[in-house]
């Protein structure tokens, strides 16, 4: 019982930060401050890209 409970809860924290992740991304609608899950997957996928599509901080 005691295995069930801790893998239910190592299984349901993280289901519920990405809930709350996509529920909030979608409510701020900024892509810059709060990315949705799928471009941030995305750039996990291809990790030679550019991750800062928006110029280097020196220029900024």
């Amino acid at each position: 019982m005691r295995h069930l409970k801790s893998l239910v809860l190592s299984l349901l924290v993280p289901a519920l930060f990405l809930c709350l992740w996509a529920y909030m991304a979608k409510r701020t609608a900024n892509d810059v401050v709060l990315p949705p899950i799928g471009q941030v997957a995305t750039h996990f996928a291809s990790p030679g890209t550019s991750l800062i599509g928006m110029g280097s901080l020196v220029s900024n």
